[in-house]
């Protein structure tokens, strides 16, 4: 047995795709953990087509030899490959979901927050919102803090609800309120 397995270090190169990407099984695509990039099988080989590893191959005599092989072709055949059977939208989870049943595996689009929590003083916010909701009750602006924390809170939570926010006025702080939520969801963000 000893004499047959390939040592770490001739498949190294296969353990350190499997840090970088996942096969998704519904699609038959690849996916860069890092970045989400999706890649055909043969986009895949063409990428990598100047990365070999060392195979080891034992012929019928039972001799071991080692040969060179690309390592895509060899990361696709390997049982030990990272894959998915499928991709999802999961605000808060995970990039690679495991669930109990392994064939319920998922890759998580949701790219992350667009910052990163800090302590801080919030106080320049609560003071433009205090100036927007001017004349408002007061329970109409504490409604809308309390829109804009949920779902930082519990990602992934649909509130089914819409703000907007109208003023007779240009330049009075209307959308940056809008930016400065739109700066923490990141990429989940759009203007429309």
């Amino acid at each position: 047995l000893c004499e047959r397995h390939q040592p770490l270090t001739q498949v190294r190169k296969l353990f350190e795709m499997n840090e970088r990407l996942a096969y998704v099984m519904d699609k038959g695509i690849i996916i860069e953990q890092a970045t989400g990039n999706k890649m055909a099988s043969n986009q895949f080989k063409e990428a990598f087509q100047n990365v070999d590893y060392a195979e080891l191959t034992i012929a019928d005599n039972g001799n071991v030899s080692l040969k060179k092989a690309p390592v895509a072709n060899s990361w696709l055949k390997w049982p030990m490959r990272s894959q998915v059977n499928s991709m999802t939208y999961k605000p808060g989870a995970p990039k690679l979901i495991h669930p109990a049943e392994p064939t319920r595996s998922m890759y998580n689009l949701w790219p992350g927050w667009g910052v990163e929590p800090a302590e801080g003083d919030v106080q320049p916010f609560l003071d433009l919102l205090a100036h927007l909701f001017k004349g408002c009750d007061p329970k109409d602006r504490e409604w809308f803090l309390k829109w804009c924390a949920y779902p930082l809170q519990y990602p992934g939570t649909k509130l089914f609800t819409a703000v907007v926010i109208h003023g007779i006025k240009h330049g009075t702080g209307k959308s940056l309120v809008g930016y400065t939520l739109g700066r923490i969801y990141g990429a989940n963000f759009t203007e429309i």
